[in-house]
């Protein structure tokens, strides 16, 4: 019995150490992101592991895409696919994905642009941002604005205030404003 025991607990060690060194030792797995309401993203990679974006087809309001913009030295764009709708349902052009390979650590923008195709005179609409940091790098920093100048200060103007208007008692909708009839008039309440 205590063979037993001892055949299982070596059993189960084994399988724990197994798994923990397939974790260490395994390639990052390939990550999707479904770019669904917002516009703006952000997401970490490591060299060599695939980033796929998945985003909902623009069709319905007379879109097509337009191309997407990224750094070629950091992501390589591996695949890009059109996916039908599940159903067909009025409006439902289906989705689209954008399948990336991180090749360098570095940062990039992927920029997703759109147009519609009878809209020649003007630029692509941006679509869907993401901000890709390849091997924990992150954006470049932004140089800081000079600071404006301050103005002199001066005392502000006071404005006038508007003078409310005056009533024409003859248009005015309350009785208690109207003019007082006199004569044989105030009898007859349609004059």
């Amino acid at each position: 019995m205590t063979f037993r025991i001892i055949l299982f607990r070596l059993f189960l060690l084994s399988g724990l150490l197994a798994a923990g060194a397939c974790s260490t030792l395994s390639v990052s797995s390939p990550e999707m992101l479904k770019l669904d309401g917002e516009m703006r993203y952000v997401r970490d990679l490591e060299v060599g592991q695939t980033l796929t974006l998945d985003v909902r087809n623009p069709g319905a309001g007379g879109y097509e895409f337009a191309g997407t913009l990224f750094d070629p030295a950091i992501l390589r764009l591996e695949n890009n696919s059109l996916i039908p709708p599940e159903k067909a349902r009025p409006g439902d052009f289906g989705r689209a994905t954008f399948e990336f390979l991180a090749l360098a650590p570095g940062w990039t923008e992927v920029v997703i642009k759109i147009h519609r195709p009878f809209e020649k005179d003007l630029p692509p609409d941006i679509y869907k941002v993401v901000e890709v940091r390849v091997g924990g790098q992150s954006a470049p920093a932004k140089a800081a604005p000079e600071s404006p100048k301050p103005e002199p200060k001066s005392k502000p103007e006071p404005t006038p205030k508007p003078e409310p208007a005056k009533k024409d008692p003859a248009q005015s909708q309350d009785p208690a404003e109207a003019p007082k009839k006199s004569g044989w008039f105030s009898w007859f309440p349609w004059f």
